[in-house]
């Protein structure tokens, strides 16, 4: 069979998938393109409009298809050691991409694109989040003490759906309302299916959102919430001594073992302290290969105009024919990754605009939180330089969060875990990391959000007096509760 032959097999298998779906009634999805995997794995990098980087088929049949000498496979999370596993999440299964054409390769291409169909989404399930993603981009990317400002939307977003799952009372509306929910239920079903759209690990692109609960082990806790939150969220549960060695390498291992080791400086770096009583950890591993790399032998040295004065760095150049978005106040550029699983998007803004302004102007949040279509785009030529980039980042989003409205999680007195644990607690911590790497080849990215809850003692109904004005006894204790000293003291 020769390779025209084959493309019209192939193209010929995939109307007889679409065929064979009616007649055992099951309605095949439709996928949503991966706006949100961009975005959350590159800030700027917003995703695929429908239409603009469609999955062409001919591209299956180029000998880059072979290439999988970096393949990166998370899949569902093992046992960790040094914890105990008390729920765990099942990730589904994916068929890997054909890596040669063989006799076999139209059926292992069928069984791929049939793997890839069951992740898919019916259009406009996530549209309710798309004010959610401009008002937190804005928030997080405005960082004027960050050199290089990095968000996930994506990520957090995952990490604050487990909050509102975790919270009751007024604590859970506030989530809600920030994310543009109705009640819990809606937060499930949504929660759910972006994490199924975003997730694929066929070998060729890695799209992997992971999800955790971390608890003392010396409390009772709800499993009805831990069972809800590993089927609607894939997030596993593990218990252990908080602020161990121990504990804290089992949750290093976990987010490592999920980013792929991108974020390993920071990860390492995190540490559960005793008097905690529970974490919610969200990450996101993004890998994804160019459709059509740049040439190596293209990119050279060139000035780039930062804020703090020119530098010198290697771009990378291609031109080809694309599309491109003329703004009011910015040009974006798109370009698509193998296989049709998303784009890169770069924005830069026009003569005499700023970045900061850029933050704060309706059009281009909305842009970035995906609201255009394929006909906001014009086809021209394009001349690409882009410089190749690693770059990290590392936030505390808890400010962010309140000027957004979350408030309570942050405040014992009114913080409600009631669906969790009945102790009183608070959440003192919201660490965001974000790592970006590209290059000639292609996009790794990865992110994580740790939130941190302590415990504190319920607030009593009696209020009682304590005045030491009069003779009063006293004790030191050891550190394993051994009375060191004691004594009377009759007069200070």
């Amino acid at each position: 069979m020769n390779k025209q032959n084959l493309r019209d097999s192939i193209g010929k298998r995939d109307e007889d998938i679409s065929e064979s779906g009616e007649r055992s009634k099951m309605t095949p999805k439709r996928r949503l393109p991966r706006a949100w995997i961009s975005a959350a794995a590159a800030v700027l990098a917003v995703g695929v409009l429908a239409g603009v980087c469609a999955e062409p088929l001919k591209s299956l049949l180029r000998e880059k298809h072979a290439r999988h000498d970096n393949e990166v496979i998370t899949g569902t999370p093992a046992i960790i050691q040094g914890a105990e596993t008390l729920s765990t999440a099942v990730y589904p299964k994916m068929a890997r991409f054909p890596k040669e054409v063989t006799e076999t390769y139209d059926e292992e291409y069928m069984t791929w694109r049939l793997s890839h169909n069951k992740q898919m989404q019916e259009d406009g399930y996530a549209d309710s989040l798309k004010p959610f993603f401009a008002k937190s981009i804005s928030q997080f990317l405005a960082a004027d003490d960050i050199e290089n400002p990095l968000f996930s939307p994506v990520n957090v977003y995952m990490a604050l759906a487990m909050l509102a799952e975790i919270t009751d009372g007024e604590s859970r509306q506030q989530v809600l309302a920030l994310l543009g929910n109705r009640d819990i239920a809606e937060v499930r079903r949504q929660a759910n299916a972006v994490w199924n759209a975003q997730y694929c690990d066929d070998g060729v692109t890695s799209s992997i959102l992971g999800n955790s609960l971390w608890l003392r082990d010396d409390m009772e806790y709800n499993r009805e919430t831990l069972e809800l939150l590993a089927k609607n969220y894939y997030a596993s549960s593990y218990r252990g001594k908080m602020g161990s060695d121990k504990f804290n390498r089992a949750l290093h291992e976990w987010m490592n073992r999920q980013t792929n080791s991108l974020l390993k400086n920071q990860v390492d770096g995190i540490k559960m302290k005793p008097e905690m009583i529970a974490s919610i950890v969200s990450t996101l591993y993004f890998r994804a290969k160019w459709e059509d790399e740049f040439d190596t032998g293209q990119t050279k040295k060139e000035v780039f105009h930062s804020v703090n004065g020119d530098i010198t760095c290697d771009f990378m150049h291609e031109q080809r024919s694309g599309s491109y978005y003329a703004g009011e106040r910015f040009t974006a550029v798109t370009k698509c990754f193998d296989n049709g699983e998303g784009s890169m998007m770069f924005l830069l803004p026009n003569d005499g605009e700023h970045i900061s302004d850029l933050l704060t102007d309706e059009e281009t949040l909305a842009f970035l939180a995906g609201e255009r279509g394929k006909s906001d785009f014009q086809t021209a030529m394009i001349r690409l330089a882009v410089p190749k980039f690693d770059v990290e980042a590392k936030s505390e989003l808890i400010p962010g969060l309140q000027s957004l409205g979350v408030t309570d999680v942050f405040d014992l007195s009114r913080a409600d875990f009631s669906p969790l644990f009945s102790d009183a607690a608070f959440i003192s911590s919201v660490q965001h990391g974000v790592r970006v790497k590209l290059d000639e080849k292609g996009v790794e990215a990865a992110a994580y959000t740790v939130m941190m809850l302590e415990a504190g003692a319920a607030r009593p109904d009696k209020i009682v007096d304590f005045t030491l004005d009069r003779p009063f006894l006293f004790v030191i204790y050891s550190r394993d509760g051994l009375p060191l000293f004691t004594g009377v003291v009759n007069r200070p």
